[in-house]
């Protein structure tokens, strides 16, 4: 007969236990900061929310917050961590940031650059776009 291990010939067949059970990781998050970063993140959509006056057709909630289109999640992300390190607060990475954003702040989106303008500005679009095909003295009469 083969000696399978001190192990198992002490405890028999069963289940081994992490060295880790019971511990938290160093590196988990703790309440208190998905807390500062659920502050920072309302604090941020109530300084730079779109009021808009219609509904859009790829909001689907009425009350979903609307973030300018100009910053992405990842300089939003960039602030947060300057105002964390101002306040001596945990740092922590773009995909924890954007996981947390999404779990406790779902109606709090970025809004889409928008094709649907207003009259004058279609009006600007259509002749800068067409100002290449214009000659001079087209370009300066229709501007």
């Amino acid at each position: 007969m083969q000696v399978f291990g001190r192990a198992l010939d002490q405890n028999g067949v069963t289940a081994r236990v992490h060295g880790n059970t019971n511990r938290q990781p160093i590196h988990s998050l703790t309440f208190n900061d998905r807390q500062n970063v659920l502050e920072f993140i309302t604090r941020y959509a109530s300084e730079n929310v779109i009021v808009l006056p219609g509904r859009l057709p790829y909001v689907k909630n009425a009350q979903d917050l609307l973030l300018p289109s100009d910053k992405r999640q990842a300089d939003i992300h960039e602030i947060y961590e300057q105002s964390a390190a101002l306040s001596q607060l945990r740092s922590i990475s773009l995909s924890t940031f954007t996981i947390i954003w999404h779990d406790l702040c779902p109606n709090v989106v970025l809004a889409k650059p928008q094709i649907d303008l207003c009259h004058k500005c279609q009006m600007y679009i259509r002749k800068l776009s067409n100002g290449g095909n214009m000659d001079e003295t087209e370009t300066k009469t229709s501007y």
